[in-house]
């Protein structure tokens, strides 16, 4: 679509696993720590922080690389969060998937004595952010009204104001709850943003945007396709 241009891309996957999933124990230690970093060429990390527990398990490593066969991807954060892990990545929610599966990969390497699968969690969520170049005047995502009130403002006050610039626009979007799965594993689905605003950094009139949405990037990209749609007609 020429009035669509994807200029970089994230994305992010949330999956909870039952409990005890992840080899926090084996993980832990040094060497495998050190395999871990070498593995993902990751070249942060925050250690667990103690608490009165014990050990939080608490993990973030973050900038990493891997290669698929076709190309590489940028890992920009692994968290790992009791049984938790959310994994971000500079790319498609296809290259978070295959980061997902290296990372069980590495965990029967260090632990042979269990089948690790990494698509046996619970619940998966996701996330995708973009900056985009789409053919569109920021105005004219505005109601009519909206756009005559702001015209009034400058004109009565244009001693005083050079321009009211358009901000964003942040939604948010409420899951149905699954009742069963919240009695079976107290899990609760939070709602999240669905954001669109002028890219930091350009003028609104450049027609640049960053977009989000809690949605896979497949589905990211059909939302920006019917944005489009939508305001060209």
């Amino acid at each position: 679509m020429k009035n669509l241009v994807i200029i970089e891309m994230s994305s992010t996957e949330i999956r909870i696993y039952p409990q005890d999933i992840i080899p926090y124990d084996l993980f832990l230690l040094d060497e495998n720590i050190k395999i871990f970093q070498s593995t993902f060429n990751i070249s942060k990390q925050d250690l667990p922080i103690p608490s009165l527990e014990g050990i939080q398990k608490l993990l973030v490593f973050t900038r990493g690389k891997i290669q698929r066969p076709n190309k590489p991807i940028v890992i920009l954060s692994m968290q790992f969060e009791d049984r938790k892990i959310i994994i971000q990545t500079k790319g498609d929610s296809n290259d978070t998937k295959y980061t997902f599966e290296k990372l069980f990969e590495f965990f029967k390497n260090i632990d042979s004595s269990k089948s690790y699968d990494p698509d046996l969690e619970i619940i998966r969520t996701f996330e995708t952010k973009s900056v985009v170049k789409i053919d569109i005047s920021f105005d004219k995502f505005l109601s009519p009204k909206m756009n005559k009130y702001l015209r009034e403002i400058r004109r009565k006050e244009k001693d005083t104001i050079s321009e009211i610039a358009p901000a964003k626009f942040q939604f948010l979007v409420m899951f149905k709850q699954d009742q069963t799965l919240f009695d079976k594993s107290k899990i609760s689905l939070s709602s999240k943003p669905l954001v669109l605003e002028p890219r930091e950094g350009h003028h609104h009139s450049e027609k640049i945007y960053f977009f989000s949405s809690p949605t896979d990037s497949k589905k990211h990209l059909e939302l920006l396709h019917e944005l489009v749609a939508t305001f060209t007609k």
